[in-house]
């Protein structure tokens, strides 16, 4: 009963549809990449091109988006002492005044035709 399900996934259309899938990853990672955002740049202990590749991939196949986490942005956190409690909330940082036209326009063009078009095919 197993061997139906395996042959659909190696059969040739399915082998065309994830070389395809494949190249349109890599084409939106590859635009992505050029944008000069100083999050995605090789740093101390961690692999630039696998934490930037990861967050691309996560919006392709999933769909799941962040627009603060595309643009580098970091989380602000305002916490301050009422007596014997604490009061505080935790707000996006300002966005990118450089990068966040162009992370708009990405986002929604892969979000939109990869993430909704090409996985529900």
């Amino acid at each position: 009963t197993v061997l139906p399900a395996f042959y659909a996934v190696i059969g040739k259309d399915a082998v065309w549809f994830i070389f395809f899938l494949a190249v349109i990853i890599l084409g939106s990672y590859h635009s992505y990449w050029t944008i000069p955002i100083p999050d995605n740049m090789p740093g101390a202990g961690r692999s630039h091109i696998g934490h930037s590749f990861l967050k691309l991939f996560k919006m392709d196949i999933l769909g799941d988006a962040n627009m603060m986490d595309l643009e580098g942005v970091d989380e602000e956190v305002q916490l301050n002492r009422d007596g014997a409690s604490f009061v505080g909330f935790i707000d996006d940082g300002p966005e990118s005044r450089l990068y966040h036209d162009a992370i708009c326009i990405l986002m929604f063009v892969l979000v939109s035709l990869v993430a909704i078009l090409i996985m529900n095919v």
